[in-house]
């Protein structure tokens, strides 16, 4: 779609939801590039749509919003503090 045809569907799309009651949860665009492999390029992120997200998986292994996709810790076995200033030491 070209810009002012996806403001056009964004608006359709809100107004939509509105009229029906539903919660939408935007998350953010990532610019394609050819000379990456879209395997890769989904791995980089961005994986939610916001900083302050994080993803558990069922083993407790904790992925932040932003940055390399690799666990920071685990919630079974770090404590909060530390799995957050490993995030911030690897951003």
């Amino acid at each position: 779609l070209a810009a002012d045809e996806r403001a056009a569907a964004r608006e359709l799309v809100k107004q939509s939801a509105e009229r029906l009651g539903l919660r939408l949860a935007w998350h953010p665009t990532a610019e394609f590039d050819s000379a990456i492999s879209l395997g890769e390029q989904v791995c980089r992120g961005p994986r939610c749509s916001g900083d302050g997200s994080i993803r558990v998986l069922t083993d407790g292994s904790v992925f932040f919003a932003q940055g390399p996709n690799q666990a920071v810790g685990n919630v079974f076995e770090d404590g909060w503090e530390s799995i957050s200033q490993r995030s911030a030491d690897s951003g």
